[in-house]
């Protein structure tokens, strides 16, 4: 994701505690530990406020950029960190990444332990290496299909 021309500057795979499941990239461990604990109490006092079923995403917009929590599963969130970058594009990027953890994430509670799958978290050693895989294989996608130019929808942007 980082890899990619849309202005991505820092990811972390973190468990419904806010703890990162693996390193962060392009953000400091304490920063992706404060910042995903409170989007994450946010989201919880907002659903239980609102008797919401979920919440998808949490984001925070500033003029610099952005920092947003996209839900994986019920246990795992995405903390993307962006500078500058199209909204729509950013979104979407987000969401397919999601949709490829959401998958890897599927796969990995059904061949855990029952009694240990609900706590994916602990299952480090196991999480580490496929997480990484699926982010790697994203990297060289966009590295072997990248122009370096930005589209949206389609058309080319101005640099």
């Amino acid at each position: 994701m980082i890899a990619k021309p849309i202005g991505i500057q820092g990811v972390a795979l973190v468990s419904d505690e806010g703890q990162p499941i693996f390193p962060p990239m392009g953000m400091d461990k304490n920063s992706t530990l404060i910042m995903a604990g409170s989007m994450l109490y946010l989201a919880k006092s907002t659903q239980d406020e609102f008797n919401w079923s979920s919440i998808e995403t949490i984001s925070v917009r500033a003029q610099e950029g952005y920092i947003i929590l996209a839900n994986c599963n019920r246990n795992n969130f995405l903390l993307v960190k962006a500078g500058k970058a199209l909204s729509g594009l950013l979104e979407g990027e987000i969401n397919r990444t999601v949709e490829k953890l959401q998958i890897e994430l599927q796969t990995l509670q059904e061949t855990s332990i029952p009694e240990r799958a609900e706590s994916l978290p602990q299952l480090a050693a196991e999480v580490l290496p496929r997480i990484d895989e699926v982010l790697y294989e994203l990297d060289a996608e966009i590295l072997q299909n990248n122009d370096d130019e930005i589209r949206y929808r389609g058309r080319r942007t101005n640099k």
